[in-house]
């Protein structure tokens, strides 16, 4: 599934490939460079918040920690 983002920041177009309907965890703008926090659900942004890098790292981290052993 392929859903388009606007970077609320600089209003670049990124287009985000997901394996399900939903997602949330960090989002780089490729125009811009800013991180950003967003929620996907039923293929539609539900929420986009800034966040720092540091911010962006730990949120990796958590996700990471939450995959099932063996899953890249």
């Amino acid at each position: 599934m392929l859903i388009k983002i606007a970077c609320p920041n600089c209003g670049g177009e990124t287009t985000f490939s997901l394996s399900q309907e939903s997602y949330e965890g960090p989002f780089r703008c490729w125009k811009c460079h800013n991180l950003f926090r967003i929620s996907l659900a039923n293929g539609a942004v539900a929420s986009c918040e800034t966040m720092s890098s540091e911010e962006a790292d730990r949120l990796t981290e958590e996700l990471r920690k939450k995959r099932p052993s063996g899953y890249y």
